[in-house]
């Protein structure tokens, strides 16, 4: 495609960035150049009052003469990043993941807003050129800005080569004509749903330091249910002392009709008498029974046929 078929939305004057919508004269008399190649640009305006600019296609800026430059657009992004970055002194980093077995989605690297120093705009590193490269406390990152032009396989190992962590902004979805200033510095500064990191040199450090933790927690948890299980064996020996059989017997109703009793014999806290002996009506006398301030009924055994009642314990006690 021609440049000057090419519609740029951002231009450079007088070292800064500026928008089509912010310009206040037509053509050459903008003054405004290429932040990719430096030659003049057009600014192509329909619309007389910058007030009334509705963000649309027809106004925008281009080329005055024809060139190979194809990326005015693009670096005029990098050239706002660095702005943007230099003014606020602090960027948004977002959350990495990891995932091990039984456990998905652990955060290892939080979102962190992180204080800036220095910001260098497509600087030369070994063989690769970063958009954008920031210096905070004595450490590097490296920013890169896709529109169409995003971090392939083998930039990506470039990258892990020389060691510096990179993030990468993905700007794909948005319309740069009807993204103004403001949205573009919140997503470059503040938001982190666009973001997404290439590469960190601490990565692999901490998904095996987590990998450590997870290990311990788990070593942990098989030890508590182990006690927990030895518990319960013995608890239930101990039950095994105080269990009572159940008796089921059948009375008449107030409304003459059978009624099905669940009985235990003998009951130590001496409930019901009959026939010369104590018993307890499970469902009635059994279930809050309470001595010493304390639950004796610890629920059926042996398939409903026995109780735990710990009565005779606790009064001993």
């Amino acid at each position: 495609m021609s440049s000057l078929n090419l519609k740029i939305p951002l231009a450079l004057k007088n070292g800064k960035t500026i928008h089509i919508s912010e310009v206040e004269q037509s053509g050459l008399a903008c003054g405004c150049r290429c932040p990719a190649c430096n030659e003049l640009l057009e600014a192509r305006r329909h619309t007389k009052d910058p007030s009334e600019y509705k963000f649309k296609h027809t106004d925008y800026f281009a080329h005055s003469k024809r060139s190979k430059c194809e990326y005015g657009a693009e670096s005029a992004l990098h050239y706002l990043a660095k702005e943007v970055i230099e003014k606020e002194k602090r960027i948004t980093l977002p959350v990495k993941k990891h995932s091990y077995p039984h456990f998905h989605n652990e955060v290892i690297i939080p979102e962190i807003s992180l204080e800036v120093d220095k910001v260098t705009l497509e600087p030369v590193i070994d063989n690769i050129r970063p958009d954008v490269l920031i210096e905070s406390r004595g450490q590097k990152l490296m920013l890169e800005i896709g529109v169409t032009h995003f971090i392939d396989k083998e930039k990506k190992e470039k990258i892990e080569k020389i060691g510096i962590s990179t993030i990468e902004i993905d700007l794909k979805r948005y319309d740069m004509f009807e993204v103004d200033r403001e949205k573009l510095k919140s997503i470059i500064i503040d938001d982190t749903k666009e973001k997404k990191w290439i590469f960190n040199t601490k990565f692999k450090q901490l998904v095996e330091k987590r990998r450590n933790e997870l290990k311990d927690q788990i070593a942990a948890k098989d030890k508590e249910d182990r006690e927990r299980s030895l518990k319960v064996v013995e608890l239930e020996k101990f039950y095994c002392n105080y269990k009572l059989p159940i008796e089921k017997r059948s009375s008449k109703g107030a409304w003459n009709g059978k009624l099905d009793l669940w009985q235990v014999s003998p009951c130590p806290m001496e409930k019901r008498y009959y026939g010369g002996r104590y018993y307890a009506n499970i469902h009635v006398d059994c279930y809050n029974c309470r001595v010493n301030g304390k639950k004796a009924f610890k629920g059926f055994r042996d398939d409903k046929t026995t109780i735990v009642c710990l009565a005779e314990y606790y009064l001993r006690k």
